[in-house]
């Protein structure tokens, strides 16, 4: 199970999902000269948390505990395969969703911080594991004809 290469990429999917919890990804300076930073458990304005952000909490927690729950899949790679692209469909909706949140919220000047390059991580960990999975299950039907 995790001596698959498809379980390292999921298992460093979901390492950077909970980096997410961690690293602002946008910081608005306000036209007052205020800054304000983002990240997915709220808006924060010198450690205290004032707006909450609880859509993109929920969006990293799923696909926190679902691209986790995928590594325990492998004895049915064709649906592991299925729920990594719904996870990564989950993925892109999540950075759109940061950006459009991030985008209302700004009165003044957005800086995008580390959480926004971080998304971007498990897009290229999911692919790479869906590609692994789609591999694997092309050598198991060959071997599949063979006998």
């Amino acid at each position: 199970m995790i001596q698959r290469i498809q379980s390292l990429y999921l298992l460093l999917a979901t390492a950077a999902y909970v980096c997410l919890f961690f690293f602002p990804f946008a910081g608005i300076v306000t036209p007052d000269n205020k800054t304000l930073s983002l990240s997915v458990l709220g808006v924060t304005d010198n450690g205290m948390v004032f707006h909450g952000t609880a859509l993109l909490l929920a969006g990293v927690i799923l696909l926190t505990v679902l691209s986790f729950s995928i590594i325990f899949l492998y004895k049915k790679r064709m649906v592991q395969s299925r729920m990594t692209a719904i996870c990564l469909l989950l993925n892109v909706a999540l950075i759109v969703g940061m950006f459009l949140f991030s985008d209302s919220l700004a009165k003044g000047t957005i800086n995008f911080e580390t959480g926004s390059y971080i998304v971007l991580v498990p897009l290229v960990f999911l692919v790479l594991a869906n590609r692994a999975i789609r591999r694997d299950e092309m050598k198991v039907r060959a071997a599949d004809r063979l006998r």
